[in-house]
This record gives C-alpha cells, structure tokens and sequence, in this order.
C-alpha cells in the first residue's frame, strides 16, 4: 500500500513540476531503470516466499540504481519449433541455440557484432569492464572491445555440445561465421552454410564444401578437446 502510495505521489509531482534530466546523466537513465525494476521485482519475489525485509528492498533497490553500470540481457535457449520436424531446446539447430544476447552501457553507441559469442563470454567480460582479475581460467573471451567499437579478439568458433538424454542423442558442433557443423553420437555429420538460415541444405557431402567441412572438423576436434580439459 505505500509502495503504490509513493508511485502515486512520484508521478503526481513529476506532471507538475516537469523536472528535467542534465545531458550528462541521460545515458544512465535506462540502465537505472532496469535496475530499479530489478530490485522491485526481486522485493515482490520475496513478499510471495515469505522474505521480505523492507531495509533490505530500500537498501538494494538504492544501490542498483546508484551501482548500476552495465546490463547485460541474454537468452538461456531456444525452440526448434517445427524445424526439421523437431520440437525442443535439445538441438544444434539455429532457433535452439542462437538466442538474444545485448550488453547495455552508457558510454557506449549501439551497433551489432557479426562475430559468434557465447554465454561463457559473459563472466570475463564483466570481470574485465570492473577492472577485476579472475582466479579461474576463463573459457570464454573479454566482449569488451566489441563495445567500445573494436575488433573483438580473433576466435575461429564458438563450440557447442549436448550430452544426450531419451529425447535427443548427444551432439558435438561448432558455430562460425561461415555456417554450422555438427557430428552426432552415429556418427552422422551435418554442415549448413550461413546463407541457409533454416538449415534445410546439408553440404557436408557437397564437392564445393569439403575444405570448409575439413576445417570445421579440426576445430571440432580441436574445441572439444578443449572443453573436455
């Protein structure tokens, strides 16, 4: 009630005296907002599980908007719906694991990379824009450049892996700018160019694509390695 109260009271006084913004602190103001609609919702959260401390609320609502200097908005996966007359998250295909992915800051201009990235960018380069060292070795690589607006480090692909369940048989694949590879757990190999947005052509076999399949298989190889330590 004095939540609603308050909101009430906010937007009143800022029809009436229509305070302005300074040029300097605009940037700023979406990210703020995004915080703040963070702590609210996490203060709702805790009012359902029975939680909720209001110097708790007061003190992480201020402090994200205070804090808040970076947002970054990704998607966990998505559906094949229909695609390849699959239905689920489980697949290499490119509605399963090509999902949104935006880093947000005020100092930095919108634009769009073409380069593969991947959620296991995220922890080094937030650890990076914070100035912070961290004590484990990092998978992935420092986004940071890309939003300053330089080249991002050098990459050939970003790997990809299913372990397997009773729904879909394990998969190993890599994403590049070129397409994608995939070998699954038969055996059975698949190599989609970029150009084929919905993956419908299998060139793997494709005279014309040999050498691209023959350096994706590489760095498969090479990548899982990798990732497998």
């Amino acid at each position: 009630m004095i939540a609603a109260f308050a909101l009430v009271v906010g937007v009143v006084l800022g029809i009436i005296f229509r305070p302005t913004v300074p040029l300097w602190l605009e940037p700023y103001l979406p990210i703020a907002v995004v915080a703040a609609l963070d702590a609210v919702f996490g203060g709702v959260r805790a009012r359902l599980d029975g939680i909720f401390d209001a110097k708790v609320f007061v003190v992480s609502f201020v402090s994200n908007v205070l804090v808040a200097a970076l947002i970054v908005f990704m998607g966990d996966n998505g559906y094949t719906l229909g695609l390849h007359r699959l239905d689920g998250k489980r697949y290499p295909y490119t509605p399963s694991v090509r999902v949104p992915f935006a880093i947000r800051t005020p100092w930095a201009p919108a634009a769009t990379v073409g380069d593969p990235v991947s959620n296991v960018d995220v922890a080094g380069t937030i650890a990076a824009l914070a100035g912070a060292t961290p004590r484990l070795e990092q998978m992935g690589i420092d986004l940071g450049p890309a939003i300053r607006g330089d080249p991002l480090a050098a990459r050939p692909a970003v790997f990809m892996d299913w372990g397997g369940d009773d729904y879909a048989p394990a998969w190993q694949g890599v994403l590049t700018r070129r397409g994608t590879y995939v070998r699954n757990a038969d055996g059975f190999q698949e190599l989609y160019r970029s150009a084929d947005a919905w993956q419908l052509h299998n060139v793997v076999d494709v005279a014309s694509a040999q050498a691209l399949a023959r350096r994706d298989r590489a760095l498969l190889a090479s990548l899982g390695a990798e990732a497998q330590g």
